[in-house]
Formats: C-alpha cells, structure tokens, sequence
C-alpha cells in the first residue's frame, strides 16, 4: 500500500474515534440502539433534561402555568425517568430536532435516545 492510501486509512480511523456514538452508523434520524447501565441511562436522563430544559420545560413541566397537555404526555420533566415513557417516535423526534444544539449536547441527547431505544428492544 502506498503512503497515500495509508493516510486514508489513519484519517477514517481518527475520525471514528472522534465521531460522537450517535453519529456513526446512524440510519435516518434513529440513532443506534446502545446498551448502557441503568446508573448511566439515570445520569443521561439528569444530562439531557438539563441540555433540554431552557427551550422545551415551559411546556414539558406539570405544575408550571404554561405547561401543555399534550407536551405533559410526551413527557414530564418533573419525573426522574422522564423519557422512559416516550415511544420509539417520541424518541426519534427528540433526535431529529436536536440539530439545531452544538455538537456536544447533541451527541448526550442522541445517546439518550439510543439507550433508551435499545431498552424497547430488549423488552420485546
């Protein structure tokens, strides 16, 4: 193999270290099913509804006066396992509208949403 294809190849392997776990492999919006541990999903939900809460709370909080039914039954950040009731399309939606977040809170909140598919999945 020649210099040039040899960088090539050092070049797509750094990237896939780098690349945040939702990302690779990632057909659609529907990021990769990811088995994690119940005290990681617990401390993703406490991440993700700290990214979420400043744009989504007002209407995501039972209790608030601008709290919205509907939104209440997608899901209440009043509850600890706040996305565990969400459905597979709740959670792909949640996925879908994070793009317009930096990087970093995007890759938490596609995380979520991968663990908490492959908890679906496993449930099956």
């Amino acid at each position: 193999m020649n210099r040039k294809g040899q960088g090539g190849i050092l070049m797509t392997l750094l990237f896939l270290s780098m690349a945040p776990a939702g990302f690779i492999g990632c057909g659609g919006n529907r990021p990769d099913p990811v088995a994690v541990s119940d005290e990681d999903l617990a401390t993703l939900r406490q991440e993700v509804r700290s990214i979420l809460r400043p744009g989504c709370g007002s209407c995501h909080t039972t209790g608030l006066p601008t709290a919205k039914p509907d939104a209440i039954a997608a899901f209440d950040f009043r509850d600890e396992a706040w996305s565990s009731p969400m459905t597979v399309e709740e959670l792909e939606g949640l996925a879908s509208r994070s793009k317009e977040l930096g990087e970093v809170p995007r890759s938490k909140i596609e995380l979520l949403v991968g663990a908490e598919i492959a908890r679906r999945e496993m449930d099956i």
